[in-house]
């Protein structure tokens, strides 16, 4: 960066009044950069110009003489102050009086330079670069009970939707923890890793039983942003789909609030839209209901076809219930590979090995019982076993055993439990469309699609 280019931001990055925080942040790292941070803060006082040195170099040699009045009776030439000496390096603590003024005036620069509007924003421009700073740093850091209190109730109030982008949710939840850890706050690391887990949605409650061990929220937000990266991959479309879901049911009610169903007494719509028993659209039930669905004889045979399809399935401490996190309605087909056999998925939330066709099992142990996944929907599991499979990696051949799977013979895919895997030594990785499991020696032992194998 040359001496007179000036450092500016895109138009969305500019200081409008309410992006301090992140405008603060960049500008005070490109001032570190520069090496003009101490002109920002004001720690590199303005050293005196030449004709204040030489006047107070003539009064000082008067003083000596004896006198005030008059010129010296020799010439006097001022001794070089340590300050005078010029530096080509910006980050110098004692620059020449010239360079002070070229330095401040350039990080002044750096700061109304990117600001929309100085003027409205009652910014100072008259004075020095660390007045200029001032001017909005002494407002916007300003520290009150009430921007504490205002800043948390903000962080609290951010909630993650399904479907949506969990990278941007994260940074606002960091953005939001550090505005309110400069009101003074205090909210710890492990305060914030709680945050992150109350944000998420009632459909993430099984998972979240997974992660209360982490102790840090680094750790929280990688498993997070892991596992919904996982269920993107499994379900294609799933962001999509879950986005309008989520969007469908928190608008539900507000739409046409003026309405009323003269057939089930409920506002939002009228008879020829209503889908209860009687109404217009009886028995055709939109996707986000989660009601009871009684309608027609169509609907219901509609719905003893579907096949249940778990993204994730978790086991619960009470040994005699079994829970699946995320649910969809699909033909089997939609499960299986090229030769009509499962697709295998392996999911960071699962806390069991579930596999579906019982001719996959060896040694096998009949189990009957009951599973529920977080909509309500019930799942049986008839047994447990070992699971034998063969890998074929760069043309080798791998056994490989699953060792006590549940069957559940509801599912259109098995589900592999990479908490088990992680736990017994084992790797998983994901890239470029892909994963792979890897041994304790890290050696590949499975290789797939990250769309099942």
């Amino acid at each position: 960066m040359s001496s007179g280019a000036p450092f500016l931001l895109s138009a969305s990055e500019q200081y409008d009044g309410t992006n301090w925080l992140e405008f603060k942040t960049k500008i005070r790292a490109a001032a570190k950069q520069r090496g003009v941070l101490g002109y920002l803060d004001g720690t590199i006082p303005c050293p005196p110009s030449p004709a204040e040195v030489a006047l107070a170099a003539a009064a000082a040699a008067a003083l000596v003489q004896g006198t005030t009045k008059g010129s010296p009776t020799r010439p006097s030439t001022p001794t070089p102050s340590p300050t005078t000496f010029a530096t080509a390096y910006w980050g110098s603590t004692t620059p020449t009086y010239d360079e002070w003024q070229q330095r401040d005036a350039w990080t002044q620069g750096l700061i109304s330079l990117n600001v929309k509007n100085a003027i409205g924003l009652g910014i100072k421009l008259d004075g020095t670069a660390a007045e200029t700073y001032a001017s909005i740093a002494s407002i916007k850091d300003a520290v009150s009970d009430l921007g504490c209190i205002t800043a948390e109730a903000e962080l609290n109030a951010i909630k993650y939707n399904d479907g949506s982008d969990m990278d941007e949710h994260v940074a606002t939840l960091r953005t939001a923890w550090i505005k309110a850890n400069g009101q003074g706050a205090g909210i710890t690391d492990t305060k914030f890793r709680m945050v992150v887990l109350k944000s998420l949605p009632p459909t993430w409650l099984p998972f979240i039983g997974s992660l209360y061990a982490e102790p840090t929220s680094t750790g929280v937000i990688a498993r997070i942003s892991a596992h919904s990266k996982m269920i993107l991959s499994i379900v294609p479309g799933a962001g999509a789909s879950l986005k309008a879901l989520s969007t469908s049911t928190s608008n539900s009610k507000l739409r046409n609030p003026h309405l009323k169903c003269t057939n089930c007494s409920k506002p939002g719509h009228e008879l020829a839209t209503c889908f209860q028993k009687g109404g217009g659209k009886e028995g055709q039930f939109p996707e986000w209901w989660r009601g009871k669905k009684v309608g027609s004889a169509a609907q219901t045979t509609a719905s003893a076809t579907t096949t249940h399809v778990a993204a994730s399935a978790i086991a619960s401490t009470n040994e005699d219930s079994f829970y699946a996190f995320s649910t969809q309605h699909a033909t089997s087909v939609t499960a299986r590979n090229a030769d009509g056999s499962l697709k295998t998925f392996g999911d960071s939330a699962a806390s069991d090995h579930y596999f579906a066709a019982r001719a996959d099992f060896h040694d096998y142990v009949e189990e009957a019982r009951m599973g529920e996944t977080a909509t309500g929907e019930k799942f049986r599991i008839l047994g447990r076993g070992t699971v034998r499979k063969v890998s074929v990696v760069n043309g080798k051949r791998i056994n490989i055993s699953f060792m006590n799977v549940l069957h559940a013979p509801d599912f259109t895919h098995n589900l592999v439990s990479i908490g088990r895997l992680d736990r017994g030594g084992y790797t998983v990785q994901f890239g470029g469309g892909k994963v792979s499991f890897l041994d304790q020696k890290g050696a590949t032992i499975v290789a797939s699609s990250a769309r099942g194998m």
